[in-house]
């Protein structure tokens, strides 16, 4: 219902460029027939674009069945255990209702646009720039991983004093930051598998429950085990509101983020120095979780099939990640990430460059 009228606003605008992502899959060569350029920008990292392949790949559905998309693929030609497992498959089938599929409208985009914009850098997956560069076959441009400047975030102050005095309270390094995103969804039993599993730990946490309904007919507290509460009351932080992620992640007291691998939060835990726990939530996380996991954290151990895990799993991964032998070089490893994750000069330098490319480009359309 957009397609028209977006079109007919194009018709009698002075856009020059149109940056977009992969749902519009119609609006590149409509765009294109009105001398109006458009850019992809994935706010995913070239290595989970590389997985998927070609445009033509995407388009004529090389991805038939789910176990197509369970092994690593035949292109990428650098070292990596990037591929979904099962249970990232199926959560991602049940969601999808649309008739025009998502890879569909991602592989038509990638075809007809004038160049794709990424939210990552050669200095993180060198690799991988060059491996999507081939596929596509056009401009593929870093606009660094964009990491979240602390002084442009705004935050409720009685919220943030609130989490602030109990974070101060505990040790350097020894709260287990829980959040799982909007994607995740876990069945009531698996909710309960992780509150153990994070009572099991021994360590503190803060863990941020959505007021959304998680499971059908389940609200806030009732998916915390009965009683959950109060026996963790000295040990753990139930917060059911949003949460201000940045500034909890940038407390000393804070040694490791248990979250659902979104590439968004994965950049704020390593802008920050911050090791992960890893569950998967949907979408592109799984692939996110592989590419991490044993080099910046640990992706909790689960069933292939259906995603099941028990909380002796959960409380093995976050000790390992904190604290024990196993986890010394995941930890440093993340702390090093800082130099490129949390690099706003990387920042400054990949934005300036695509405006050059914009700027270039556009001024060689008009000398035509």
């Amino acid at each position: 219902m957009l397609q028209l009228p977006f079109i007919n606003f194009l018709k009698n605008s002075q856009v020059t460029w149109i940056i977009q992502d992969f749902a519009s899959y119609w609006l590149p060569s409509a765009a294109a027939q009105l001398g109006v350029n458009t850019v992809y920008f994935s706010i995913v990292n070239a290595t989970t674009c590389s997985f998927f392949g070609s445009p033509a790949d995407l388009i004529n559905g090389r991805f038939q069945k789910a176990e197509d998309l369970t092994m690593v693929p035949q292109w990428i030609n650098f070292n990596s255990n990037i591929k979904f497992k099962l249970h990232d498959i199926m959560r991602g089938q049940q969601e999808c209702k649309d008739s025009v599929s998502d890879l569909y409208r991602y592989g038509t985009v990638l075809k007809d646009c004038r160049a794709v914009i990424v939210r990552s850098c050669p200095e993180f997956e060198p690799e991988a720039f060059t491996v999507f560069s081939k596929l596509l076959q056009k401009p593929v441009l870093p606009v660094s991983l964009l990491p979240p400047s602390m002084q442009d975030y705004t935050v409720a102050d009685s919220k943030w004093q609130v989490l602030k005095d109990w974070l101060d309270t505990k040790k350097e390094r020894s709260v287990v930051y829980v959040a799982l995103g909007t994607l995740l969804t876990l069945s009531q039993e698996l909710m309960h598998e992780l509150a153990y599993g994070l009572e099991k730990s021994g360590f503190p946490f803060i863990w941020v429950i959505n007021k959304r309904p998680l499971v059908e007919g389940k609200m806030g507290s009732d998916l915390v085990p009965h009683g959950f509460e109060d026996r963790v009351s000295g040990q753990g932080l139930i917060w059911m509101d949003w949460a201000p992620q940045l500034r909890i992640l940038a407390h000393s007291s804070v040694g490791g983020f248990l979250t659902h691998s979104g590439w968004s939060s994965v950049i704020e835990a390593l802008g920050l120095g911050r090791p992960l726990i890893m569950l998967t939530g949907g979408s592109d996380t799984g692939l996110v979780a592989r590419m991490m996991h044993r080099r910046v954290g640990l992706e909790i151990e689960r069933d292939d099939k259906d995603g099941s895990f028990t909380s002796e799993r959960v409380a093995k991964s976050i000790r390992q990640v904190l604290v024990e032998k196993e986890g010394e070089p995941l930890r440093a490893n993340a702390w090093a990430m800082r130099e490129t994750f949390g690099n706003m000069e990387l920042r400054n330098k990949y934005l300036e460059e695509f405006n050059r490319f914009i700027e270039n480009n556009t001024a060689a359309n008009r000398s035509i």
